[in-house]
């Protein structure tokens, strides 16, 4: 078993950092002979849009504009916008002017400064002056430090006919403030739109320069055509970048960062960075810096078994992914036919670090089951998925972990970098077990997962048809 060294990681690293440069400082790429409308934070929403001079100003200006298909939207970068873009049909967005990516960020706002808390009579528990009705997610201090929502306002009724808070850790009812304990943990009641938060340094706003709150809401709503380039999306307590069954989406360039957390229902929580759901043909995801998201970075996925999906030429090359719960993520249900599988899937020279750690530890489960490829397991109908030249760069659990129905469903797997930790797995791609339980690891399910040792080459070789991965443990 060769092992990452301090120097040997440090490539890795430096490769890593590479790619994230080039990606923060990529030029804008949409056409240049096409019909553009600017914004500006320096603009005025009475301008037509026209020029840089006339910028129009606004996200609700430019939602309530004709684009047509074909047009180009352009933001100044440098600016900061807050609230839901919506992508018209065929229409190019991306970024004029010199600077850092043009920011579009959730609805939640800031919650900074001392006036933004007052403390409550329960020690250590503040709450924030301002009430907010979207469900709040996270509420992010210092671009860093990130909070845990601790109650849901899903109310579930007991035998006795009791009714009774539930927490989305699923650890008993809320039982009042006095049960926020930890630093940063915090309750969004909504009963009276209140948020409270548990630090015991004193007041949030004076302990924390920044505050970010993350709330419901995507930052982008995907459909038909769009290209989405060089934008940063950041804060949506939802997806990033979210849309329903569509045709030729193209998310590249960007930088998505820190969303997720919000109750998509009862007691579940959800937001990834960028999702279709449903059928798609042509979904392309490449050249971006997704990180800290609290479920997925990419994910093309649909759950019914009875309406069928046709999910076709998705491509996710060329992305720097670290620090969510799962890396790349891939759903199909149901029996195999030509409306309904996975086809021409690529999964191509990423690279893809520390799933399932950081913010992506708050999910339920806290991290147990973090994977850089997730496919469940459920049927999977697919032909052609290939997972080829990737970097899978450490995961609190699994590499790989990929189940499906049948052998011909398996993805191919050529030519990746595996570096984990040597007290974990490399994980597992293979038949679903009858139980569904082909996950575990243990010896009383049959040991299923492939573990880090001197055998792994020779099983990845004879398992997963992978005669050329290179392999690399660290120690733990």
């Amino acid at each position: 078993m060769n092992y990452a060294d301090e120097k040997i990681r440090g490539l890795f690293d430096a490769k890593a950092e590479e790619l994230k440069q080039r990606i923060l400082n990529a030029k804008s790429e949409y056409p240049r002979n096409a019909k553009i409308i600017y914004v500006s934070n320096n603009g005025d929403d009475n301008n037509n849009g026209e020029t840089p001079e006339t910028a129009i100003a606004t996200l609700g200006k430019l939602n309530a504009m004709q684009v047509d298909p074909g047009q180009v939207v352009l933001f100044e970068r440098g600016g900061l916008w807050r609230g839901i873009l919506y992508a018209r049909t065929c229409v190019t967005y991306s970024a004029y002017g010199e600077g850092e990516k043009p920011k579009l960020l959730g609805r939640g706002g800031t919650a900074e400064g001392k006036e933004s808390w007052e403390k409550t009579d329960v020690p250590n528990v503040w709450v924030m002056t301002r009430e907010i009705a979207d469900d709040v997610g996270n509420i992010l201090f210092d671009g860093k430090y990130y909070s845990r929502k601790r109650f849901s306002a899903f109310e579930k009724e007991l035998p006795d006919g009791r009714k009774e808070w539930t927490r989305p850790d699923g650890v008993g009812p809320y039982n009042g403030l006095s049960d926020l304990n930890e630093n940063l943990q915090f309750h969004h009641d909504k009963s009276d739109n209140k948020v409270y938060l548990y630090c015991d340094k004193g007041n949030p706003g004076e302990v924390y320069k920044t505050a970010e709150v993350v709330c419901k809401g995507h930052c982008i709503q995907l459909t038909n055509g769009c290209t989405i380039d060089n934008i940063c999306a950041m804060y949506s307590g939802s997806h990033a970048m979210g849309g329903g069954a569509a045709v030729k989406v193209t998310v590249r360039n960007c930088e998505i960062a820190w969303c997720g957390g919000s109750f998509l229902a009862d007691t579940t929580l959800y937001g990834n960075a960028v999702e279709l759901y449903g059928n798609c043909d042509g979904f392309y995801v490449t050249d971006n810096y997704i990180h800290d998201i609290y479920d997925t970075g990419i994910t093309h996925q649909y759950w019914s078994t009875t309406v069928p999906a046709y999910m076709h030429d998705c491509r996710y090359e060329r992305n720097l992914i670290e620090y969510c719960y799962w890396n790349i993520e891939y759903v199909a249900r149901g029996d195999y036919s030509d409306n309904n599988r996975m086809s021409e899937i690529y999964i191509r020279d990423n690279i893809l670090r520390h799933a399932g750690e950081g913010w992506g530890t708050v999910r339920a489960g806290g991290g147990k089951t973090g994977a850089h490829i997730k496919g469940w397991p459920i049927e999977s109908p697919a032909d052609n998925i290939y997972i080829s030249g990737n970097i899978f760069d450490r995961s609190s659990s699994y590499l790989i972990d990929c189940g499906m129905s049948d052998e011909k469903y398996m993805p191919v797997l050529e030519g990746n970098t595996y570096i984990q930790y040597d007290s974990n797995p490399w994980g597992y791609c293979g038949l679903n077990d009858p139980q569904g339980r082909k996950r575990d690891c243990g010896d009383q399910y049959g040991g299923s997962c492939l573990f880090f040792n001197d055998d792994l080459e020779k099983a990845l070789a004879e398992k997963v048809k992978e005669k050329s991965a290179v392999v690399y443990a660290v120690k733990d």
